[in-house]
């Protein structure tokens, strides 16, 4: 499932943790991930805490528009 759909079906999921699974999957801490990225690490600690307003309306989105049946277009 691609990060752009991972939160799709349930909108109480916590980004945090959900990147902390990812990256178990990955082999690799979300200390390094962050590092990699350029992401202060206690961006995701805050996001532990609570989620930001933002990233519970994205989600929300994202659930709305996996409701609508795909098309073909090509």
């Amino acid at each position: 499932m691609g990060i752009c759909c991972m939160f799709a079906n349930d909108m109480k999921k916590n980004t945090a943790k959900e990147l902390k699974k990812a990256c178990i999957d990955k082999g690799i801490t979300i200390t390094e991930l962050c590092r990699r990225a350029g992401v202060d690490r206690s961006t995701v600690a805050r996001w532990e805490l609570k989620e930001p307003q933002t990233l519970e309306i994205l989600h929300r989105l994202w659930a709305e528009l996996e409701k609508e049946p795909q098309t073909q277009t090509k």
